[in-house]
């Protein structure tokens, strides 16, 4: 490890964590270990932040740099920086320490909260895919390949090798098995996120992006909730798209086997956990409309680690669901294979090639090809575009539309312990404003992890403070559409976001509505990591969020899509209404990159709709 990355670690161990000897030490080993089992790019990334961080103090006035600062000084540093640029910086230095400081045992320890949730399942465990990965190079014929095993990929390979197909599916990540919910928090987020979990749409504020890169896709490290596809969404793409053949009828059809398929049901009162409970209490006072979040879920247990493996197969990611029945219908599901090209003879599809990967994702001297007669992508709204690029596909449209979910946390302090860590991890949700692109639901991630991302907000004594009640702190997201927005996908690793004005505004009015919830519910205090309005205790005070600059935004995003838009335009989408990618026979695609606006709510079950959408259209194509 970078010896000023140490130096770092152990400075800002006892005045910002209150962690003692034993905890720095613990922190440091913890953050040396993850750090040197990083993808070489995503070193270079942190790598390069620590190096602009060292010298971020002589920007402010101060003569050392951030290594060789004082526990005052560091605690002045992170009170004096106010523009959106250097409190950006100072914010990500302070998450990768609190991840490190979180992740170890002493400090878990010390704040009472458990760093490994761990539950066996009761009886036989729901059986998983079973995953094949090249000894060799190798080549094989299929009738149908598809690139991507999550929610789009599994749900068409299901549908197609029921009705008697040949069909492949090819996965560049491992697989997630019970062994590896043994393994700390941080290290499934290294094995089974995309660039160990720092994907990131760089703009101004950046945003945090995380992807799934595992058999099942993202499906298996989201949190599972489930929305239908609003009708007000369906209506616009039917208006704007001319996508009229997703007629009510059918998609409620679609939906109804899916939902029964993946047991789809609400949070029970059992495992809803007091995060849920106080946003439940907040809604009911005010007499906003809400109720339990909808998940695909069997013999749930309330572990609170949802999006880091289910610990009890409770979870139905598509490694327990679409792709065990699609393999029960002879489907190929080959892991460690990274698709590089698609291969196109006389303007027709004709297969894929790749490269072998090891179990840790490095490249190996070993190629596969997978001929098909017909090719199906469904690697999601980054991965696709950026396949159809490098295989000399040309479309001005391919890989922009880039549309995201834009989320921002409010914390609030209770008067009594919530233990926000229990019960399920997204609980519940309010939707009295889903026709506005508001949603706010009850989420509260792995302490340890979740900090990464949504840093609880001061420096020295009063940061000590709020995490020594972190027991009595409860916690939304707001997810917010991004109407106006939107994004660029470059390469796998490089992508670009533009908050428009309008949208920012949509997620600041949800930061003073979960406020509002907060209060109603009894809230000491809530708070955000905004500079200058970071505690709030009363009511009135929530309108100081809706004068900030957007820049000071703590935002991660979910549900990218958009990129390979479908509809009837051929000049704007580069998919057709059926899903055939347009100027090459015999591709398709079936994917998040499909949806051509903000679904506004949850899309997991929206883009496996989309699918089945596809997969009856390239059924008819074929028989």
């Amino acid at each position: 490890m970078i010896p000023r990355i140490e130096t770092l670690l152990r400075q800002w161990g006892g005045p910002l964590f209150g962690a003692d000897s034993e905890a720095v030490e613990s922190a440091v080993q913890v953050f040396a270990h993850w750090y040197s089992r990083l993808e070489p790019p995503v070193r270079r990334q942190l790598r390069a932040l620590f190096e602009f961080g060292e010298w971020l103090p002589m920007t402010a006035g101060l003569r050392r740099p951030l290594s060789r600062l004082s526990a005052e000084a560091l605690e002045r540093l992170g009170v004096c920086v106010r523009d959106p640029y250097r409190a950006t910086l100072m914010r990500l230095l302070k998450g990768l320490c609190g991840m490190a400081y979180l992740s170890s045992e002493p400090m878990a320890r010390a704040l009472g909260y458990p760093l490994l949730p761990h539950a066996e399942p009761e009886g036989t465990p729901r059986a998983l895919v079973e995953v094949q990965t090249p000894a060799g190079s190798l080549t094989a014929e299929y009738d149908v390949v598809v690139v991507g095993s999550g929610a789009g990929g599994a749900t068409l390979a299901r549908r197609l090798a029921e009705h008697g197909y040949r069909v492949g599916v090819v996965e560049e990540g491992p697989l997630a098995t019970l062994q590896d919910t043994t393994q700390p928090l941080l290290e499934r987020a290294r094995r089974f996120y995309r660039q160990n979990g720092f994907t990131m749409a760089f703009g101004m504020p950046p945003i945090f992006l995380p992807m799934g890169r595992t058999v099942g896709g993202t499906t298996v490290i989201n949190s599972g909730t489930c929305f239908r596809t609003p009708r007000f969404v369906l209506e616009r793409w039917e208006r704007e798209f001319g996508l009229s053949a997703l007629d009510p009828d059918l998609t409620d059809a679609y939906f109804e086997q899916i939902e029964a398929e993946l047991h789809v049901a609400p949070v029970d009162d059992t495992v809803l956990g007091g995060n849920g409970a106080v946003v439940r209490l907040g809604a009911e006072r005010l007499g906003w409309r809400h109720h339990p979040l909808f998940r695909p879920q069997q013999g749930c247990r309330g572990t609170g680690i949802c999006a880091f493996i289910c610990p009890r197969h409770a979870k139905l990611d598509m490694r327990l669901s679409m792709l065990p029945i699609a393999q029960q219908y002879g489907a190929a599901v080959w892991a460690h294979c990274r698709v590089t090209r698609v291969l196109i003879e006389n303007g027709r599809a004709v297969g894929v090639e790749g490269t072998v990967l090891t179990p840790e994702g490095q490249p190996t001297p070993a190629r596969f090809q997978f001929r098909a007669r017909h090719v199906v992508l469904a690697g999601g709204a980054v991965a696709t575009p950026v396949l159809l690029k490098r295989s000399g596909i040309r479309h001005p449209r391919i890989g922009r539309n880039l549309h995201l979910h834009p989320s921002v946390s409010v914390f609030a302090e209770m008067p009594e312990p919530v233990y926000g860590w229990r019960g399920v991890m997204q609980s519940y949700g309010v939707v009295e404003w889903v026709s506005e692109g508001t949603l706010i639901e009850a989420t509260f991630p792995p302490l340890s992890v979740g900090y990464a991302l949504h840093p609880l907000p001061f420096w020295g004594a009063e940061h000590r403070r709020l995490l020594e009640r972190c027991a009595h702190l409860a916690a939304v997201g707001i997810l917010s559409a991004d109407f106006e927005s939107e994004g660029r996908v470059y390469s796998s690793s490089f992508f670009t976001y533009h908050l428009s004005r309008r949208d920012a505004q949509r997620v600041q009015q949800g930061m003073i509505r979960a406020g509002q919830l907060f209060f109603a519910a009894g809230a000491e205090a809530v708070y955000s990591d905004i500079p200058g309005a970071e505690c709030l205790r009363k009511p009135e005070e929530l309108e100081r969020w809706a004068a900030i600059d957007p820049r000071y935004l703590n935002l991660s995003a979910y549900h990218p899509g958009g990129t390979c838009c479908m509809g009837a335009d051929p000049a704007r989408c580069p998919v057709d209404v059926w899903g055939r990618v347009r100027g090459v026979q015999n591709l398709w695609v079936a994917d998040a990159s499909l949806i051509p606006t903000p679904t506004v709510v949850n899309p997991q079950i929206t883009i496996m709709m989309l699918a089945l959408h596809v997969a009856d259209a390239l059924h008819r194509t074929m028989s």
